[in-house]
């Protein structure tokens, strides 16, 4: 999977995201970041949330 794609599908989620959960941030890391991942791959994300 292409991090372009994965990307675009996170910022559509994001709203989604900040409002149930608190996101305030996303980061994609890794593998698939680097356009490398295969198939079985996991994604790696760093989310960052508000305090409590």
């Amino acid at each position: 999977m292409k991090h372009t794609y994965i990307l675009s599908q996170l910022r559509a989620y994001k709203p989604y995201l900040a409002r149930e959960f608190g996101v305030t941030d996303l980061a994609l890391f890794g593998s698939c970041a680097r356009d490398e991942g295969k198939a079985s791959s996991d994604l790696d994300l760093l989310v960052s949330d508000e305090p409590d």
